[in-house]
This record gives C-alpha cells, structure tokens and sequence, in this order.
C-alpha cells in the first residue's frame, strides 16, 4: 500500500489520465437494497440503493512477483481518485 500511494507516485487529486484529452470511462451500477414505500397517485417511490462505481486506474497497478504474490488489495476512498458522479431525480 504505501507503494501504491507513494505521492512520488500518485496524487489522489489527479484524474487517472496519461493527458489531457484521454477520457475515463466510469461504470455505475445501482442496486435496489430496499423499497421503503410507493406514493401511486404522486408517482413518488421512496428506495434505498447501493450504489457501485468502477474505472480503472493505471497508477495503482505493480507486479504481483514483487509483492509476495499480492494480485489485489482494498484501499480507502479517501485514499484514490473518486469521479464526481450527481445524481439527481427527474
């Protein structure tokens, strides 16, 4: 981990990017958790959700050999680069 976030090599501020033109492709997937109530007649439907994003970072990668073989490891939120993702209803 403290390869991985290194502020030699990365900077949590900074979009995952080789410039500036390169695009990010984030994947959001919602999730129905709970349904906490229908409103028919105001068309409202209340709903807990979980909500997973994914995209792929090319700074958080390394060797697995140089590692003890380590092929994955959960880092914090507060640790990477998190897209503005706004949802909103309409």
């Amino acid at each position: 981990v403290e390869y991985l976030l290194d502020p030699a090599r990365y900077n949590k501020l900074i979009r995952p990017a080789t410039n500036g033109s390169e695009l990010v492709t984030v994947q959001l997937m919602v999730s129905l958790a709970q349904l906490i109530s229908v409103h028919e007649r105001e068309q409202i439907m209340t709903t807990n959700v979980w909500l997973t994003q994914e995209w792929e970072d090319y700074r958080l990668t390394w060797k697995p050999e140089d590692f003890d073989n380590m092929k994955k490891v959960r880092l914090p939120s507060k640790h990477i680069w998190l897209p503005d993702v706004v949802l909103y209803n309409k």
